[in-house]
């Protein structure tokens, strides 16, 4: 339950940091009617079944993302909390660091950029709650601790800027991020050195099982620019048309006879489903790959989360067969 009600805030923040909105005030309201969600209309993944993902007051509809984000938050604080039950320290812990990984990542899918608040957090903290407890680094005393979380910080630094460099060097373009850098950095001052390789080399596979996947799932369905900018200007036309229909029912509910009133009302509500409808269809023809892109950010949250749930205990068996 913890964890669903964290993901309902990191849900949140997933919306307001980009738009540089207070995440604390106001409550939760719909963003169709700005009206603010009662409590009995916020409980977390429930309401959003109940609600059928709409708003009760204007049929606003919500991306069922929300409540996928909060039973993925809740399934991942469970499974942390089982795992590490016996060091409670440490359990919290990875259990805030999946949280920022979680808001990090779709923040990264929506808008292309990671939040400092996520990737330096975790540059700052990292040492510092090592030396809080050492158990994160498997070690007994803070110098200890705190010496493998900045080895860990360092390593992840250097490795992901070498990457870095080394792809804009063969792709001549950017090829990674900065705020990748950051956040392999951060991750390797909370798990450790030996971490950081688990995270490049697993994000690394994942994102080239995930992108021939979409490659092969969308081979031919390009736009060429000219089909692309008449798509556009059907779009624009449309809404266009759509923008005209709302202004004249807004001009019409200046009125006193309720029945034109309400018939004004239930007329902007229907123009909003067509306007949202409008925006998926664009997604569609417009993007019908480029949507299907994933940054790295996700990748490398993905792989810090298997570390955690099994990468430590397979690297350290592999390394024991290797080395007997």
């Amino acid at each position: 339950m913890l964890g669903a009600c964290v993901g309902s805030f990191l849900n949140v923040c997933i919306y307001r940091i980009p738009k540089e909105k207070s995440v604390i005030w106001p409550g939760s309201f719909c963003y169709g009617c700005d009206t603010a969600i009662k409590w009995y209309d916020n409980l977390p993944i429930l309401s959003w079944f109940i609600l059928k993902g709409k708003c009760r007051k204007c049929s606003a509809t919500f991306s069922m993302r929300y409540a996928l984000i909060e039973l993925f938050v809740g399934l991942v604080f469970l499974a942390l909390w089982w795992k590490f039950y016996d060091e409670p320290a440490v359990a919290g812990i990875y259990m805030t660091m999946a949280g920022l990984l979680v808001m990090g990542s779709f923040i990264d899918i929506d808008e292309r950029w990671l939040p400092d608040r996520v990737t330096i957090g975790m540059i700052v903290f990292g040492p510092i709650l090592s030396m809080l407890v050492p158990q994160l680094h498997g070690e007994y005393t803070a110098l200890n601790a705190l010496i493998a979380s900045l080895v860990g910080l360092g390593a992840g630094y250097w490795a992901l800027s070498f990457i870095a460099g080394l792809g804009k060097a063969i792709f001549r373009k950017e090829a990674m991020g900065y705020g990748d850098v950051k956040l392999v950095a951060g991750l390797g001052a909370i798990l450790g050195p030996a971490a950081v390789l688990w995270i490049v080399f697993s994000a690394s596979v994942l994102g080239t099982i995930f992108g021939l996947a979409m490659m092969l799932l969308f081979k031919g369905k390009s736009l060429t620019p000219e089909a692309r900018e008449a798509g556009l200007k059907t779009l624009l036309a449309e809404q266009d048309k759509i923008s005209k229909e709302s202004q004249a029912l807004i001009a019409g509910l200046n009125t006193d006879n309720d029945e034109n009133f309400h018939k004004g009302i239930t007329g902007l509500q229907d123009l909003q489903e067509k306007l949202y409808a409008l925006h998926a269809q664009c997604e569609q023809t417009l993007m019908p790959v480029e949507k299907n892109k994933l940054p790295f950010g996700p990748y490398l949250a993905v792989g810090a989360l298997l570390w955690l749930f099994g990468g430590s205990e397979l690297v350290d068996w592999y390394l024991s067969t290797i080395f007997g």
